[in-house]
């Protein structure tokens, strides 16, 4: 059994070994103020090549959460908490800071982690479509007005009440819930 095992590991390795990962230039410094935007577009989110590592809020302002409507794939069109993908250089509570305060205007502070998970979704060939290592915050509201950022179509403060009438994703629910436990 452990021979078995061992060589599908040196067949695993082997086969990633030649595979070509993007690389940050050897010259670039990276510094908390490093412009890293093109380093996240240039990311190949569809189909990608290896799981994609990205980050969610749980933002509670009373009885209300902090949901946005995601305005690209995947869950286009669908209610979810905030986030997305993190940035060279980025911790993982820099980054959900920042995705709260890109999509919806407002300053927050990272908490603890509420919990890992993998989104992994695939298409109707069976192909690897999307796959995504998303850590999940609370996070505690600091300042700002609400608004919706050009990656999102509407952000809003929802009562768990309206959860249903607004289709917010099972997943976001299940978050939500273990956040106010």
């Amino acid at each position: 059994m452990g021979r078995i095992i061992s060589q599908r590991i040196a067949c695993w390795v082997q086969s990633n070994a030649t595979r070509h990962w993007p690389k940050a230039p050897k010259n670039r410094i990276l510094t908390p103020n490093a412009n890293l935007k093109s380093d996240v577009n240039t990311m190949k989110r569809e189909y990608p090549d290896a799981p994609i590592p990205a980050v969610g809020a749980v933002v509670f302002k009373g009885e209300r959460v902090l949901l946005v409507q995601r305005a690209h794939e995947p869950s286009q069109g669908r209610w979810a908490i905030p986030g997305g993908v993190i940035e060279l250089g980025e911790a993982a509570r820099q980054a959900v800071e920042r995705e709260v305060r890109e999509e919806c205007g407002l300053a927050v502070q990272a908490g603890d982690v509420v919990q890992v998970l993998d989104y992994i979704q695939h298409d109707d060939a069976g192909g690897l479509r999307f796959h995504y290592v998303l850590i999940d915050f609370a996070c505690q509201y600091v300042s700002g007005e609400l608004r919706a950022g050009d990656d999102v179509a509407d952000a809003r403060w929802v009562h768990p009440d309206e959860f249903d009438a607004l289709n917010v994703l099972q997943r976001a629910r299940a978050v939500i819930a273990k956040a106010r436990k």
